[in-house]
């Protein structure tokens, strides 16, 4: 495992041993950060069921200026904090060991996010209950975009003003990509 493009391209990952995390092959984190392409420089970040950091660390390298780990297995959470610590990234990450679908007001401080990533395990009905979570609790900023990773068996159903505008499989892997269509309100309308 690796980062693909950015500014620490080639840079190896540590995984976490086990089955119990499936970190995101390459080029499906090619094709997530092509698509999104300048979404992401000087976006704000959250990286749910973070795994091995690989989705907010790729970020980072391609111009983010920082990244909310949330993870609650504690080997998982260990090998974000190696990766980062590898990689000379520590003044821009934070790390929170919890349930990524029970932060109640525990993010309430970091948030919006302008890029929220969510790669939950498979066919357990986390990734159905992602957009939900993310709306209900205003993490996603106007404008801002969730790629959720999962599988095609699972259908992903928009909330609030969360609109699914795209869906890419890759072999045993759907991407669902959703903006928050809500407009910016106030006198600081970006």
């Amino acid at each position: 495992m690796r980062i693909t493009g950015g500014a620490l391209r080639s840079r190896r990952l540590k995984a976490p041993a086990g089955r119990e995390t499936r970190p995101t092959a390459d080029r499906v984190k090619e094709s997530i950060f092509s698509i999104l392409g300048p979404v992401v420089v000087e976006a704000r970040v959250l990286d749910l069921f973070a795994g091995s950091g690989a989705l907010g660390l790729e970020a980072l390298s391609r111009g983010a200026l920082e990244c909310t780990f949330v993870e609650k297995a504690q080997k998982a959470a260990g090998v974000v904090s190696a990766n980062i610590r590898d990689l000379g990234l520590d003044k821009k990450c934070r790390i929170m060991v919890m349930d990524a679908l029970a932060p109640r007001g525990r993010l309430e401080s970091l948030k919006p996010f302008d890029l929220i990533f969510c790669d939950p395990p498979y066919n357990k009905g986390l990734a159905s209950a992602t957009p939900a979570l993310v709306w209900d609790e205003g993490l996603l900023a106007p404008g801002g975009w969730l790629v959720i990773e999962h599988s095609p068996q699972e259908n992903i159903a928009q909330t609030g003003e969360l609109e699914c505008l795209d869906q890419r499989k890759y072999g045993q892997t759907m991407l669902s990509f959703f903006r928050n269509q809500k407009k910016v309100e106030g006198p600081n309308k970006k």
